[in-house]
């Protein structure tokens, strides 16, 4: 259902996937609250925060670091291979 609006150009198609869009996003919005819910009142129920912070932990997307640098279509890692890629560009 994703490629036909854009392959058809159809209103109707656009449409249909504009609504299957919202409803499987809202669906999927209500499903993370009730599971942050269900998390949140087994911990309180059992007196124990272990359970929420555990959830926290597994949300966190620590981005640590520099990305590597793309040089035609190659990935620089170490600052021997960046410095002549680096220069090259100056």
């Amino acid at each position: 259902m994703d490629n036909r609006p854009v392959l058809a150009k159809s209103a109707q198609h656009w449409e249909q996937y504009k609504s299957f869009k919202r409803y499987t996003l809202k669906a999927i919005r209500k499903h993370r609250w009730s599971y942050i819910n269900n998390v949140l009142q087994l911990g309180l129920d059992q007196d124990d925060t272990k359970p929420f912070w555990k959830y926290v932990r597994a949300q966190r997307q620590d981005n640590v670091g520099v990305a590597p640098l793309l040089d035609n279509h190659h990935h620089h890692h170490h600052f021997v291979c960046i410095r002549p890629a680096v220069h090259k560009h100056r």
